[in-house]
């Protein structure tokens, strides 16, 4: 117990640096960095497409139309049909492409990932092989069941998307003139904690798993009886695609349950905000600086569901205002997690394409 209470301590003082640290930019500021964002998408899309409509041998004797998976319109209903169980996908899929089309999707993928993200969508992949050889369910596994997907046409002045999904990742990104959105952005590991062979004990999402924990750790009895709103956690995301005939109900489903921010210490807060840190650390500074801008601490809430330890089914989020961000480790005995990051009012774009086409915009 004193080595988990100096460890929330470490976690503290290291969350109170780094907000100090990661204060928002200046709208106008925010404003051109993510222009420059847009830029690098659309220059990377653009050559991707070229790259599908190149010669292809692979694809000829695969008997597929790169330019024809690849890209769909933006007003298809393929952009909103997200999912992140192992199913196939519209879109181009890695393993259907040759070594330099691989290496374009991920010249892709850095133009909305941090080095951490990256690193993190690289690991859940890896994790495919590892279900493979321990499950008979006969489910596709394999890092080349992840699909690219390009909507619209890719430009300055344009509104169009991408996204990029397989089992356990969907990364869904809108890009207009008015700015970009990345959600819903989802990330999940099974098995959560490897426990057998040469990667025993590797962790794909330990880092958000632990600030929850601390952030649990750190509240005192009447906190604790405000933030737990059920024993029994939920067996998936409640925001999730999975058997949801109601796309949109999840926003009133989550509401501001549990201990708010405002009610919290200067160190509680300090370790929310690191939650946060390690939810927006996963996409370039310039879209977590946005989304960081647009967000108000003391609006959150912070909710707990299951059980307060490791090795059983927990579940905890983050609400507030649009942000909602969910981790759920309740499949698998709680060695199976999910973790979303929604917003009520942007998901696919919703609020910077009506914004745009007010404006005129095509």
């Amino acid at each position: 117990m004193i080595g988990r209470l100096h460890h929330i301590a470490r976690v503290a003082c290291a969350a109170l640096a780094g907000a100090a640290a990661l204060t928002a930019l200046p709208a106008a500021a925010q404003d051109g960095a993510l222009d420059g964002v847009a830029e690098e998408m659309a220059a990377q899309a653009q050559a991707i497409i070229a790259a599908a409509e190149g010669p292809n041998p692979i694809a000829n004797l695969q008997g597929v139309n790169p330019p024809e998976v690849l890209r769909h319109g933006l007003d298809s209903v393929e952009r909103t049909d997200w999912s992140y169980w192992p199913r196939s996908r519209e879109g181009w899929p890695l393993g259907r492409m040759n070594a330099r089309q691989r290496m374009a999707v991920q010249e892709m993928l850095t133009t909305l990932l941090s080095a951490r993200g990256y690193l993190q969508v690289s690991a859940i992949m890896s994790l495919e092989p590892v279900l493979a050889a321990i499950e008979t369910v006969g489910f596709m596994r394999g890092e080349e069941y992840y699909w690219l997907t390009i909507y619209g046409d890719p430009a300055a002045d344009s509104a169009w998307g991408w996204s990029f999904e397989g089992h356990h990742i969907s990364l869904n990104v809108t890009v207009t003139p008015e700015g970009i959105s990345a959600t819903p952005s989802f990330f999940g590991s099974n098995p959560m904690v490897i426990q057998t062979g040469s990667r025993a004990g590797f962790e794909a999402l330990r880092y958000e798993r632990m600030a929850g924990f601390a952030l649990l750790d750190s509240l005192d009895e009447g906190q604790r009886a405000q933030a737990i709103i059920s024993d029994a956690a939920p067996n998936d995301i409640l925001s999730g695609s999975l058997n949801a005939p109601d796309p949109d109900a999840w926003k009133e489903t989550l509401d501001e349950a549990g201990v708010a921010a405002a009610d919290m210490s200067d160190a509680q807060r300090a370790l929310l905000s690191d939650l946060i840190e390690q939810v927006l650390g996963r996409y370039r500074p310039e879209i977590a600086n946005a989304a960081r801008a647009a967000m108000e601490l003391d609006s959150l809430s912070f909710a707990w569901m299951g059980p307060a330890e490791v090795g059983a089914p927990y579940y905890f989020r983050i609400t507030g205002g649009d942000f909602v961000y969910e981790f759920d480790a309740a499949q698998d005995n709680g060695n199976h997690a999910h973790t979303v990051w929604r917003d009520k009012s942007d998901d696919f774009g919703a609020t910077i394409l009506a914004r745009h086409y007010a404006g005129g915009g095509h």
